[in-house]
């Protein structure tokens, strides 16, 4: 998926511009979180289900919720979508893609119970094949919808709409195919009354209760700088920054696919067989992994712009300088990316969630501050950065000390 993510980037970045890269974030940006919103973290919990009766039950709730919000939401962009917009961004006017948000709240919640399904099954290759035909089907269709003049405007949101139905449909055409009972058949003649659905969600009370604001807390403090660019700077500034920020942020999403499951089950190994190794092996991971991103952040960090517009075109320099700042805190990001992993293994799950109402109270503090002086956007980004290097540097202390007596 990364690959054709990397491959398929230079050549939409000269298909749209930063203004359009700037609607499509504001979509993203209420997208993303009603539909986190929705999901209340109920998911996870999908595979940890002992039986279908709980599995149903569970995937009712998450359906019940997200239909839930899903028409409150339409509701709000009818009546007030304008004001709603004006007060989150500099869109002045209703766009077309306001009135689909709904429906892509609802979406999700199918693809979540059938991918946590699949994996509950053991059926991976189904989840990988539809992962990756997804993905390739819809940057086909951003960059089809990019050399039409006509459909231009439409193709980055429409491309996100597109992978997730074909991410669905490919689900349950593959998991059809089997000899097993697919996931619709066992919904439909598994019994559930409304009593078992309400005992079965107090079982699983904590994801909705303890690990949803942890989640979202997280989320909401690291959309911080898209909120605060939208408000106060043009669609374009907004577009550049998150391109740049999109293309930063991919060392740091491939090393949780690669790295972190298997850092996660090494340490939860360790924590039970040999809890006095954790610190050790903690350090040598962060001195591999330094090793090995050092010189590509290093690369951006000295040459962002240059390589910006090379490889993405001239309108792209401006994203270019906002990579080269953005560089420095992603590389912090990347460290503690997989180490973050020992909050759970240690059973620290409070002790990170405070950290993580520490951090969005800093960010918005610094971003506030921005606002007062009315700094530029490259000097906010700047203080921005360096205050997340500190607070990703704190981190980083706060899990040598815990590790220093793990149990």
């Amino acid at each position: 998926m990364f690959l054709i993510q990397i491959l398929t980037v230079p050549i939409i970045s000269r298909l749209y511009t930063p203004e359009q890269y700037g609607e499509y974030a504001v979509f993203n940006l209420l997208y993303l979180n009603l539909s986190t919103l929705a999901l209340l973290a109920l998911p996870e919990a999908l595979i940890l289900t002992r039986n279908e009766k709980q599995f149903k039950a569970i995937a009712q709730i998450i359906l019940i919720s997200s239909i839930t919000v899903s028409i409150l939401v339409l509701t709000a962009s009818l009546l007030y979508g304008d004001h709603i917009l004006s007060l989150i961004s500099g869109i002045d006017y209703v766009p077309w893609w306001l009135h689909i948000v709904p429906f892509m709240i609802l979406l999700p919640a199918f693809q979540a119970i059938y991918s946590n399904w699949l994996t509950k099954e053991k059926k991976f290759s189904i989840n990988v094949s539809s992962n990756i035909t997804s993905k390739l089907l819809s940057r086909s269709s951003v960059i089809g919808m990019g050399f039409i003049h006509m459909l231009n405007q439409f193709g980055l949101i429409a491309g996100e709409l597109i992978q997730i139905i074909i991410s669905i449909s490919s689900r349950y055409w593959m998991d059809r195919r089997k000899n097993k009972p697919n996931l619709l058949r066992i919904l439909r003649t598994t019994p559930v009354n409304k009593k078992f659905t309400l005992e079965t969600l107090r079982k699983f009370s904590n994801f909705p209760i303890f690990i949803f604001p942890g989640r979202y807390v997280n989320l909401l403090s690291q959309q911080l700088p898209i909120i605060y660019i939208s408000v106060f700077f043009i669609p374009s500034d907004l577009g550049s920054y998150t391109f740049s920020n999109s293309i930063i942020n991919l060392p740091v999403q491939l090393l949780g696919m690669a790295v972190n499951p298997v850092f996660f089950q090494n340490t939860s190994e360790r924590y039970l067989e040999r809890p006095e190794t954790l610190k050790n092996f903690t350090w040598k991971t962060i001195l591999l992994l330094m090793l090995i991103g050092i010189i590509p952040f290093l690369t951006i960090i000295f040459f962002g712009e240059e390589i910006f517009d090379y490889i993405f075109g001239d309108e792209w320099s401006m994203a270019g300088q906002l990579a080269s700042i953005l560089a420095i805190g992603a590389f912090f990001q990347y460290l503690v990316y997989p180490i973050n992993s020992h909050f759970l293994t240690l059973s620290r799950e409070k002790l990170l969630f405070k950290i993580q109402i520490v951090q969005l109270f800093v960010r918005s503090m610094i971003l506030f501050m921005s606002y007062l002086l009315k700094l530029s956007l490259i000097d906010m980004l700047w203080i921005f950065t360096l205050g997340n290097v500190i607070l990703y540097l704190i981190q980083i202390i706060i899990i040598f000390s815990i590790l220093g007596n793990p149990k």
